[in-house]
């Protein structure tokens, strides 16, 4: 495990070496560089640390679209941290279907970058995601619930402050009920209505709703629609 988080480093993080044939940091499992001033170089610079599981970049100054290829070395990853990282658009994983890209991650965190609604479309292959949080990215329309049915073994999501505004038709709903793991959602800060509660009562083993701050919900408490929270 190694922490450099809040070191001021800047730029790339080249592994000097590497090209002379000596192996570096090759049982690295847990890397922090949080809270630094790298650009989105470093990740090309991190591809041969392979045996990576925990990767935390948060809050380093990348723009533009998220380098999916950039992490196919890294195929043992089963977390990885993104906030506060500028990322923008959506979240393509582009060659999925040649080349597994994070098949075994399963912490996603994106808080507070540029990402629109259609990054959670783009997340489909992530099979193996037990937790996704895309807090506070610039998001509208209805809840995804289409989209978030692809990801079966998902156990807690946090949508927060996404500015979600409405409750997708029947159908769409009922897709919801593939999700049996689903534990845990955050809606907070969103404008959802109360039919947003009708909705989610098809997930079998929702045990936590957050909702608080939602500016549509009226002003009478939701009572039908919440026994589905006693199992």
């Amino acid at each position: 495990m190694l922490d450099l988080t809040y070191c001021d480093f800047n730029g790339t993080f080249d592994i000097q070496g590497f090209e002379t044939g000596r192996s570096i940091l090759t049982k690295l499992k847990t890397l922090n560089l949080g809270d630094n001033k790298f650009n989105e170089s470093i990740i090309t610079s991190l591809s041969t640390l392979s045996s990576l599981t925990n990767l935390d970049l948060s809050q380093n100054p990348m723009l533009g679209p998220f380098p999916a290829q950039e992490f196919t070395a890294l195929e043992n990853l089963e977390m990885l941290d993104l906030s506060y990282c500028g990322f923008t658009g959506t979240f393509e994983i582009q060659g999925s279907e040649r080349v597994p890209i994070l098949r075994k991650l399963k912490t996603l965190n994106l808080v507070s970058n540029g990402f629109n609604e259609s990054v959670i479309k783009s997340l489909n292959t992530l099979s193996s995601l037990t937790t996704l949080d895309l807090s506070y990215n610039p998001m509208s329309g209805p809840f995804p619930a289409q989209e978030l049915s692809h990801l079966i073994n998902l156990e807690e999501l946090d949508l927060s402050g996404t500015q979600f505004n409405g409750t997708p038709n029947i159908q769409a709903c009922k897709t919801l009920s593939i999700l049996k793991r689903l534990e845990s959602i955050s809606l907070y800060d969103n404008n959802f209505d109360k039919s947003i509660i009708s909705c989610l009562s098809v997930l079998p083993s929702l045990k936590i709703l957050d909702l608080s701050r939602s500016k549509s919900l009226g002003t009478s408490f939701p009572v039908q629609g919440i026994p589905f929270l006693e199992q």
